[in-house]
């Protein structure tokens, strides 16, 4: 059989089997345990099997369709196909979610069964993944034409190859890189640019709604770590540009976080004094003192000690210099 031939039959293949995920929808949920459920999750797990082993070539000389796909993490998980938001069953965002997290690697089709329907028999794990997978393709399915948005391949599946899709997660790690690299060719202002661009697009913690499930707490850990240092640095960039202001808004941000970093309540006081707020602080070195009492119950380090020493004849000197002149004048 000739190519054009085999495309055809493939292009048929993926009418009937679309068909067969219609039925699915409407046959919609059955009672659990039902004979009828088991023969729903069959035609789905073999539906999505083969969906997913599409072969990305051949999907690429069927289909001419552009699907822009924009995904933000950093916060609320939305997903939005051509500026319209696409809608999953929760399941089913947690395989992409899944599948995304791990986009470098295929992910073994075990490993998916595990950490969703762990425990589940072999074959109703691999028909409930194959529905969840049959979910994930319905809304795209119109865009992306024959072209697979998952593949299938030797047990594992993967985010498909060539998809056109942005994610903020992905962006933000791409200018904490980049701000990194300039910081060590010493171009600190354009290292401060990549830094505030990565600051801008961490809206809130990764995945946020999904705070119990066990697989995104390291991934968000280590998302926020980066947020940390990538605010440290910024901080330290607008210490060296003498943006004080900017300087002292980083700190403040840093703070919110991490409100035991010393080094920063530090660098917190000296924002203050270089723009003549010695009071304010003075007043900062004793909230400081305050929240590392109250949660750890400790004093300030030697450090902090000695830059709020600093500070106080300064503080003194400056109230003096106010007080005098009122005095002369009366």
């Amino acid at each position: 059989m000739d190519t054009h031939a085999e495309l055809a039959d493939a292009a048929s293949s993926l009418a009937i089997y679309r068909a067969c995920e219609r039925l699915i929808e409407t046959l919609g949920r059955v009672r659990p345990d039902d004979p009828a459920e088991l023969a729903v999750l069959r035609i789905g797990g073999r539906l999505g099997a083969l969906l997913a082993s599409m072969e990305p070539a051949q999907a690429a000389e069927t289909d001419t369709h552009r699907a822009r796909i924009a995904v933000r993490c950093l916060g609320a998980t939305t997903v939005t196909l051509n500026g319209v938001r696409v809608d999953w069953p929760r399941r089913s965002r947690l395989v992409f979610m899944y599948l995304l997290a791990h986009r470098d690697r295929p992910v073994m089709r075990d490993e998916l069964i595990e950490a969703f329907w762990p425990g589940s028999a072999p074959e109703k794990g691999r028909n409930c993944l194959n529905v969840a997978l049959s979910h994930l393709r319905r809304p795209l399915r119109d865009a992306l034409g024959s072209r697979p948005f998952v593949v299938f391949r030797s047990e594992a599946y993967q985010l498909a190859p060539g998809l056109d899709l942005q994610v903020d997660w992905h962006d933000f790690q791409a200018f904490a890189r980049q701000a990194d690299a300039r910081t060590a060719a010493g171009d600190i202002r354009a290292a401060a640019d990549s830094y505030r661009s990565a600051v801008a697009l961490y809206g809130d913690d990764l995945f946020v709604e999904e705070r119990y499930e066990n697989w995104i707490c390291p991934l968000r850990l280590a998302t926020e770590g980066t947020l940390l240092r990538v605010l440290d640095r910024l901080s330290e960039c607008q210490l060296q540009l003498d943006d004080h202001e900017a300087c002292a808004a980083t700190c403040d941000e840093l703070l919110t976080r991490a409100p035991y970093r010393e080094d920063i309540h530090r660098r917190l006081m000296q924002c203050y004094a270089a723009v003549g707020q010695e009071s304010r602080a003075v007043k900062h070195y004793r909230s400081c003192e305050e929240i590392l009492d109250r949660e750890l119950g400790t004093a300030p380090g030697a450090l902090t000690r000695a830059v709020y020493e600093q500070l106080v004849p300064r503080t003194a000197a400056r109230s003096a210099s106010t007080v005098r002149p009122a005095l002369l004048a009366a």
